[in-house]
């Protein structure tokens, strides 16, 4: 861009200063347009845009690299990087459907909210992390039965062991928690009375 301002600049400085003649004006004129084009080929050239849009794509800057390989399509139609752009732009819509996948595993990856990790495998039935998913899930009920438990043991007050069996009705102690649950009602009944 300098390089062209500075043919510019010249050839008004020329004109301003000396005698020229119209052909050799002309001719600068020509050279400036030669110039510009090369600068053009340079800047937006077959094998540039191709590079750009491959080095977006694999950085999973997908629109960007749609932009320039539909750039490189429209300048270059005939050559075998607009081929090669062609194929790269067939394979967006899987490469965006990955994506999607992957940022919506990484968003229930980090929650702690097991719907998350259940809306997940709803809609990406197909998705490459449903087996991670499925595990995410067990952990995030063990490690919810495990707090219920303990806030239940703290507490230790008939209403919240009831709840506790309600929400956890296939506990492997189960007869050991209904025992609980009378042995806490009747200590609420001699604290109510003893008040």
């Amino acid at each position: 861009m300098k390089f062209i301002n500075f043919a510019t600049l010249f050839i008004l400085s020329i004109s301003l200063y000396s005698c020229v003649s119209q052909d050799d004006y002309n001719k600068v004129q020509q050279e400036n347009s030669l110039l510009k084009e090369e600068l053009e080929d340079i800047k937006f050239g077959s094998d540039r845009l191709l590079r750009q849009a491959t080095n977006y794509f694999n950085n999973n800057q997908l629109d960007s690299a749609e932009a320039r390989l539909n750039l490189l399509i429209n300048k270059h139609n005939e050559t075998k990087e607009a081929q090669e752009g062609r194929k790269l732009l067939a394979s967006l819509s899987s490469a965006r459907i990955k994506l999607e996948d992957l940022n919506s595993w990484k968003s229930a990856e980090a929650s702690k909210d097991i719907s998350t990790a259940e809306r997940y495998i709803l809609s990406h039935p197909n998705g490459k992390y449903l087996t991670l998913a499925s595990q995410k899930i067990k952990t995030l009920k063990n490690e919810n039965e495990f707090t219920a438990y303990n806030n239940a043991i703290s507490q230790n007050m008939a209403s919240v062991w009831t709840k506790f069996i309600e929400d956890y009705p296939d506990r492997y102690d189960i007869e050991d928690i209904k025992k609980k649950i009378i042995k806490a009602e009747i200590a609420e009944i001699r604290s109510s009375r003893n008040t």
